[in-house]
């Protein structure tokens, strides 16, 4: 396991440690989700382009800015629509998107083999499913607002129930099956494979002790968020010092700053008009997400390959 997600595991830990010992205010979690999201969530994100145009360096083409912008935008402005006509399909492709992206960073080794990119794209469903069930109380409120659902929320939470046990055994089989069976066809060494698996189970312990919003900050904003940026330090060819990270901080800057007025533009008009998806601010916030995910994907899958 590299120094950096031990690091990272052990700054989760210590948050875990912090709540159960402080029980951190609600209002302080939602400020932390906030902030983790802005800070590190969407400007690893505003980096795209850089990506984007040292792949095409690397195949020997070359991208130029309005290209880049143009498709990224047309991504952009279909994903919008598809939310506004249809909440559900806009949702359950958010679901998908997320689910492939989290097991693509997490997965140790990718091999661009079908087998690879099926088994991270159901750890990462189940990830994600994991983090919504086992906080079903906090989460299922701002999934039936995004969905305009009318459901009895004792039967949602009893539901949610299920599902967290269901996802439990999954995610436990996945990763038996994943040491025994899967290790020689994806080619894991042993450590590698010991590694993912304690990775995993930390991961989970961080995500099941901690409420909602200090969880998904924690695991979307900080462990998801860092590695990828370490990812594109890599991909970029920075050295990995304090010059080197604060240089990617410059580059992401002005398209982060573009990404934030673009969200608070969003939470704005849909406070003034009423009629929208949704009024609640942290549902904007994950729709805005969902749609700057589509085309960040496309360009951080080349980058994983």
């Amino acid at each position: 396991m590299t120094k950096l997600k031990r690091y990272l595991l052990a700054l989760g830990l210590l948050l875990t440690l912090a709540n159960s010992l402080l029980v951190i205010p609600i209002q302080a979690q939602l400020y932390f989700l906030y902030i983790t999201i802005f800070v590190t969530g969407i400007p690893h994100g505003a980096l795209d382009y850089f990506v984007a145009s040292q792949t095409q360096i690397q195949v020997g083409n070359k991208l130029t800015l309005s290209k880049f912008l143009s498709r990224y935008l047309i991504n952009i402005v279909i994903y919008s629509i598809i939310w506004i006509i249809s909440p559900y399909v806009g949702f359950a492709i958010f679901m998908f998107l997320t689910a492939f992206h989290f097991g693509e960073v997490d997965w140790p080794i990718r091999q661009n083999r079908k087998l690879d990119t099926l088994l991270y794209t159901l750890f990462g469903f189940l990830i994600l499913t994991f983090i919504v069930s086992s906080h079903a109380d906090t989460a299922l409120p701002v999934v039936v607002q995004i969905l305009k659902l009318s459901i009895n929320n004792t039967y949602v939470l009893k539901q949610a129930s299920i599902v967290f046990a269901i996802t439990v055994v999954l995610l436990l089989l996945c990763m038996v099956l994943i040491a025994i069976f899967f290790k020689s066809i994806i080619g894991w060494s042993k450590q590698i494979t010991f590694d993912f698996i304690l990775q995993t189970i930390v991961l989970l312990l961080i995500i099941y002790f901690s409420p909602l919003y200090l969880a998904f900050g924690f695991y979307f904003g900080i462990w998801h968020s860092v590695l990828s940026f370490n990812l594109i330090r890599k991909h970029l060819s920075l050295p990995n010092t304090k010059l080197g990270w604060l240089q990617m901080a410059r580059q992401a800057l002005p398209y982060a700053v573009a990404a934030w007025l673009g969200i608070a533009i969003l939470v704005i008009a849909s406070n003034w008009y009423q009629k929208t998806i949704i009024t609640s601010n942290l549902g904007i916030v994950f729709i805005a997400i969902s749609i700057l995910t589509l085309p960040h994907l496309q360009v951080f899958t080349k980058l994983k390959k």
